[in-house]
């Protein structure tokens, strides 16, 4: 083995390290917003407005976070993500 295949090798090696801490770096950062999310069961009697001053938030937010409009007919029991 030359010391050029040698310098190869290491270079080759610190490159493959610093992509897997990027892997990792990413993995967690990932965790850490799916940590951060908080969600709602629908209740009777709920709307997007109780439910939005609820958890501070507007209905818009709301809207945004479940892929709903304003108008959306909510169901005793549905899943809303408020966080």
């Amino acid at each position: 083995v030359d010391d050029e295949d040698e310098i190869f090798r290491t270079d080759e090696d610190e490159r493959l390290r610093q992509e897997e801490k990027e892997r990792q770096e990413a993995a967690a950062r990932a965790a850490a917003a799916e940590a951060e999310k908080q969600y709602y069961t629908v209740k009777s009697g709920d709307t997007l407005s109780k439910i939005a001053n609820k958890y501070h938030t507007t209905v818009n937010n709301l809207c945004k976070m479940n892929n709903i409009k304003a108008t959306a007919t909510l169901r005793i029991g549905q899943r809303l993500r408020v966080k």
